[in-house]
């Protein structure tokens, strides 16, 4: 209810009209979603450079792309306020902040309103996060696990007055407590790590999930994979809630059917993770590099044929997809803006390197599509 409320209160502000307004929307939150991916990606510990990263990913990302085939805007949105719920509640918690604990609790109750699997899905995440910092010792003192403890509690207790308010005025409301409960028995009765076993006894399932739906990107979960191996170097709260997200959503693909994954991919944070990744392999390069003089002696051909080679395979990618091809010119021209606007910072090189890179990846999976 909370969703359609804000959209209504967007019209009566805007003045548009109802089909305009819809056609809108996606365009908004798209900007939003990437800026707030920005943000997120530098509140967790990443540099500018690797929110860059993740805000390029975000753009082509899941989200959007299903958002805007299927129109499953609430969901959309309500990644916005769960990047922004999740801001707010390392906040309160880190500086025991009455005022932001309330607004934390403000937040939870709006995304209850708005979607409320992802507020199951954000309370999954804070929860793992109380835990693992307990296992790990991670609280200052017990005055601070107290006060963590009552935040999450908080926020877990704003369903009391919404089921109250559901029954008291019935009607669609109480339908969709009817429909949320009907999705949650469903899930905890199927609920069995024997539903991933099964995925990998299906050839037609795995081919679907890495080279024809929409989340076919192999190359983005491995990086990844990386990201999260980098998180074991950042032990502050920033990582810990990053990877109790990341957490989170492996825990629901591993026990739900893998017909139901989508509702978990659909809130994995690829962009933030494969950004730490990339940026990891890349520095990891770049060592070798200062360590191999001959790879220092080569340094001035070694980039300028890497890009090159992007371009051929992205023109290479481009003629087995319905896409126009004139946009392989998006990515010299990324690298002249870039060159001219920063001629002396490899790490915006290395930034357009990696906006080629994914629009190949994101060629590839069409391919595959055509190819099939």
């Amino acid at each position: 209810p909370f969703f359609f409320l804000t959209l209504y209160a967007v019209q009566k502000i805007s003045g548009l009209e109802t089909s305009l307004l819809l056609r809108v929307v996606p365009l908004v939150l798209a900007t939003i979603l990437v800026a707030g991916t920005y943000f997120f990606t530098r509140f967790v510990g990443g540099t500018e450079n690797v929110a860059v990263l993740a805000a390029i990913l975000a753009a082509a990302s899941p989200h959007i792309t299903i958002g805007v085939e299927y129109f499953i805007v609430a969901n959309w949105f309500g990644i916005l306020v769960m990047m922004l719920f999740l801001y707010t509640f390392l906040r309160s918690v880190a500086q025991r902040s009455t005022l932001r604990m309330f607004l934390t609790f403000a937040l939870s109750g709006y995304a209850l309103g708005v979607h409320y699997f992802t507020w199951l899905f954000m309370i999954l995440v804070i929860t793992i996060y109380f835990l693992m910092s307990v296992v790990e010792k991670r609280f200052a003192s017990k005055g601070d696990m107290a006060f963590c403890a009552v935040v999450v509690l908080g926020c877990v207790a704003v369903v009391v007055p919404a089921v109250l308010v559901a029954y008291g005025v019935g009607g669609g409301l109480l339908a969709s407590l009817g429909l949320v409960e009907h999705m949650l028995g469903n899930f905890l009765t199927q609920a069995t790590p024997m539903n991933f076993v099964a995925f990998l006894q299906d050839q037609e399932r795995i081919y679907n999930y890495f080279g024809r739906e929409h989340y076919a990107i192999p190359l983005l979960y491995a990086l990844a994979i990386v990201g999260f191996a980098k998180l074991r170097c950042l032990r502050n709260d920033q990582g810990r809630l990053l990877k109790s997200w990341f957490i989170s959503s492996c825990l629901g693909i591993l026990v739900v059917h893998y017909n139901e994954w989508w509702r978990f991919l659909y809130v994995v944070p690829l962009e933030v993770l494969a950004a730490l990744g990339l940026a990891t392999l890349l520095g990891y390069v770049r060592a070798r590099q200062r360590s191999d003089p001959s790879m220092i002696a080569r340094d001035g051909f070694v980039p300028v044929a890497l890009l090159m080679l992007i371009f051929f395979v992205l023109g290479l990618l481009l003629a087995f997809s319905s896409l126009p091809s004139f946009l392989l010119f998006l990515s010299p021209v990324a690298v002249v803006f870039v060159e001219l606007r920063c001629p002396r910072e490899k790490d915006w090189s290395e930034i357009t390197f990696v906006l080629a890179a994914f629009l190949a990846l994101e060629q590839l999976s069409r391919a595959l599509y055509v190819l099939a």
